[in-house]
C-alpha cells in the first residue's frame, strides 16, 4: 500500500502574508483612506474569511484606522454642506476680439448668483431640530391651519349678526314665565 502526501484543499491562505508588518501597515493605510474591506481583500486576492481573521487579530489598529476614515468623510461632507449653505457667485469673463481675431476689443463679464441649496438647508434644519421637522407633525400643523381657517370664516360670518346693530322692537313684551 502506497501512502500519498496529504494535500491541502483550496487556494493557499493569504493570512501569513497579511500579518507581515509592512503589509499590515499598507492595509491600515487603505482603511484610513476609506477603502472598503471588500475592495481591500479582493485586491489582495484573499477571501472575506481571511480578511476578517486578520481584522480580528489587528482589531485595535483597524478600529483606529476606521475612525480616521469616518472623521475624514464627515469633515468632507461638512465642508460640502457648508458650501451649499452659503450664497455663491460665479464670475465668467469672455474676451471679445476684433474681426481680425487677434486684437482684443474688450471683455464681457457675467456674474451669476446661486441661492442657498434648498435640500441642504432642509437637511441642516432637520439635523438641528428633528422633532420640529417631522413629516407627521408637519401634516398635523397643516390640519390645524386648515381648521383655523374654517374657524376664522365662521367667526366672520357671525359678525354679520352682531346684536349691537339691532334695536329692541317697540310694542313687544317678553313673557313673564320666560
Amino acid at each position: 500500500m502506497t501512502k500519498y502526501p496529504i494535500k491541502s484543499r483550496g487556494r493557499p491562505s493569504a493570512f501569513d502574508d497579511m500579518m507581515k508588518p509592512k503589509i499590515t501597515q499598507q492595509i491600515l493605510e487603505k482603511v484610513a483612506e476609506g477603502v472598503s474591506d471588500h475592495e481591500i481583500y479582493k485586491a489582495m486576492h484573499s477571501s472575506a474569511f481571511t480578511f476578517n481573521k486578520w481584522r480580528d487579530a489587528n482589531a485595535e489598529a483597524y478600529d483606529k484606522a476606521r475612525t480616521i476614515a469616518r472623521s475624514n468623510m464627515l469633515s468632507l461632507a461638512e465642508s460640502a454642506l457648508q458650501a451649499k449653505m452659503n450664497r455663491r457667485t460665479l464670475t465668467e469673463t469672455e474676451t471679445i476680439y476684433e474681426a481680425d481675431g487677434k486684437t482684443i476689443k474688450g471683455y464681457k463679464v457675467k456674474t451669476k448668483e446661486y441661492d442657498i441649496d434648498t435640500n441642504a438647508s432642509i437637511f441642516v434644519a432637520k439635523a438641528g431640530k428633528p422633532t420640529l421637522y417631522d413629516p407627521v407633525n408637519f401634516a398635523k400643523v397643516k390640519e390645524v391651519e386648515i381648521g383655523a381657517g374654517e374657524l376664522r370664516k365662521a367667526i366672520e360670518e357671525t359678525r354679520r349678526y352682531d346684536l349691537d346693530k339691532y334695536e329692541t322692537p317697540s310694542g313687544i313684551e317678553a313673557p313673564t314665565d320666560f
